[in-house]
């Protein structure tokens, strides 16, 4: 018996599936063509793994039974299943329209011979064939691709948790080993194209709830991609939230744990007192950002008359940030500072994401930044209202009771390389002590009222 090639559509628990047999030699004419056809129903609380011992029992009934047939006619010397299909259908109230999963294998153009992925194994199975191994992985929701190993009787089939899309580096050379993608596609019941703008992704591999320790379960239909998402509690991560994070002493920490996502997370600092802090995770690039500050220009006479030297602790036992206001304790600061490389001004972070224009990033090193000082300061990177320099200074201002800030019009005069003048208004403020009198709305920080200004501080991921 040769299976070639399987399809099948998965939307819920009740269904039909076709077996057409080819009976005859192989390279020969086809003697004769079986159909068996056959439906069954499941009801709606049955889970996945119990419809699936069901498919098989009835698969098994009829292959036998159909077999012996053959036989008895003296025909069948060999068996090759030419085509497969399996088609369920659900019926929910909750869910007009229901996800339906397509799942696509054939043996001969799904492969790509002599390679495997590597680093991403879970499952290491022993079966009879290519097309076992597919339906394991169909059936486990970890799995998004598989290694066969055609020639080994043992342990022939690897079950991968990323593929060669996610991870295009893990792809490598090995003799006699098979790689292939688990080929799926997503519609709606009644045939319409599924988008996640409009339809509500059903898989049914939250249905076990997977997630572990707390985590809250997502299902994902991405041909590409994993399918299903844990969101963790703050001291866990992994694919299923069963990698308990190590103590983090900062944001850079909690990456390395294994966290992905942006938002509110526990640290400890060198007292091992547990603190709240916002870590950016996701928006530059090679960067691990912890916010410092954030404040709206309605709410500035709050933060107008404090340079970072100085303690205002505002807000930060909240669940959530308060971008309007708020700002870490100065031993907070101090702490993250020494466990932190570079500095950061960002507008609207909360609202525009991150935007290079109305941006600052310098090293912290030899800025002093709980000091008190008017000097040239160097930048990596800076962009106020659209007009930037890399590598270059920047007039910068903190006083004990005046907030830090760019002074970009007058930047050039006091013998500077950053030249704001241009669009600029006189003795005009940018990323903080915004003075009534000199405020310019083209700058982003002070567009409008509810216009944000963000301090970070940050580390480079790899170093």
């Amino acid at each position: 018996m040769f299976t070639r090639f399987m399809e099948s559509k998965d939307c819920g628990g009740c269904g039909y599936f076709n077996l057409d047999f080819s009976l005859g030699m192989p390279g020969r004419r086809v003697d004769r063509v079986i159909r068996i056809t056959t439906s069954y129903l499941a009801k709606p609380s049955t889970s996945q793994r119990d419809q699936y011992i069901l498919f098989n029992e009835i698969i098994m009934h009829l292959f036998f039974l159909h077999i012996s047939s053959a036989i008895a006619m003296g025909i069948v010397q060999y068996l090759q299943v030419v085509l497969f299909v399996f088609n369920l259908t659900l019926s929910t109230e909750a869910q007009k329209k229901v996800t339906c999963q397509n799942f696509k294998f054939a043996i001969d153009d799904d492969v790509i011979h002599n390679q495997i992925l590597e680093g991403h194994l879970f499952k290491r199975l022993t079966v009879p064939n290519a097309i076992q191994c597919h339906l394991k992985c169909k059936d486990d929701c970890l799995c998004v691709s598989m290694n066969y190993f055609p020639l080994s009787k043992e342990n022939n089939c690897e079950l991968n948790e990323a593929n060669k899309d996610m991870e295009p580096a893990a792809m490598k050379y090995r003799q006699g080993g098979n790689y292939y993608d688990l080929v799926r596609s997503y519609t709606v019941k009644g045939g319409d194209r599924y988008t996640p703008e409009k339809h509500h992704c059903i898989n049914r591999c939250c249905g076990t709830n997977p997630c572990l320790n707390g985590g809250v379960c997502q299902e994902i239909c991405d041909t590409h991609s994993i399918r299903f998402n844990c969101t963790c509690p703050n001291t866990y991560s992994g694919q299923r939230c069963e990698k308990k994070m190590k103590h983090p002493r900062s944001c850079k920490d909690i990456a390395k744990n294994g966290a992905s996502t942006s938002g509110k997370y526990d640290i400890s600092n060198s007292d091992n007192e547990r603190f709240s802090v916002y870590c950016d995770l996701q928006s530059e690039p090679g960067f691990v950002w912890t916010l410092i500050q954030s404040f709206s220009f309605s709410k500035k006479n709050a933060f107008n008359y404090a340079g970072f030297g100085k303690n205002l602790e505002i807000d930060i036992e909240e669940k959530e940030v308060n971008w309007n206001e708020f700002r870490l304790s100065l031993l907070q600061m101090q702490y993250l500072a020494n466990h932190s490389t570079h500095l950061r001004a960002t507008c609207n972070f909360s609202t525009d994401g991150l935007q290079y224009t109305d941006y600052a990033r310098a090293k912290l090193a030899g800025h002093d930044i709980f000091g008190t000082w008017d000097t040239c300061q160097m930048y990596e990177y800076v962009n106020i209202r659209g007009i930037y320099c890399s590598n270059c200074t920047a007039r910068t201002k903190q006083k004990e009771n005046k907030s830090w800030h760019i002074m970009s019009y007058d930047s050039v005069q006091f013998g500077c390389e950053f030249d704001g003048k241009q669009g600029g208004v006189s003795g005009e403020k940018n990323f903080g002590k915004f003075d009534e009198n000199f405020i310019n709305p083209d700058h982003r920080c002070s567009f409008s009222p509810a216009s944000t200004t963000e301090h970070w501080f940050g580390a480079k991921c790899d170093e």
